[in-house]
């Protein structure tokens, strides 16, 4: 009867020191797998933010072309209305180096 009961305590002290061991490493693990999952994702969301400021700056800078374009291109009366818009287009384009060329 002794040896039963030393037993069972001596079976519940192992079962308990493998059940921690095992417990700590699969949190161990977790929590490794959790760090690098949000190394991960703070690197895409910081990437994906360089982007879209990259979009961003060029979207500007379209904008800002057309509304130099849509300034020298307003309607011109009469004859000479023409050249003096040839004249602002070609005054757009010394000054604007992204615009090259108008027709």
């Amino acid at each position: 009867m002794i040896r039963k009961i030393e037993r069972g305590r001596l079976f519940r002290k192992y079962f308990f020191l493998i059940l921690g061991l095992v417990c700590g490493a699969l949190l161990i693990s977790g929590g490794i797998g959790v760090y690098f999952s949000y190394q991960e994702n703070k690197i895409a969301l910081s990437s994906l933010q360089r982007e879209k400021a990259a979009a961003v700056r060029i979207e500007q800078f379209i904008r800002q072309i057309e509304q130099q374009l849509a300034f020298a291109a307003l309607p011109q009366l009469g004859a000479e209305g023409m050249e003096q818009r040839r004249i602002e287009f070609l005054k757009l384009q010394r000054l604007v180096p992204a615009i090259t060329d108008t027709t």
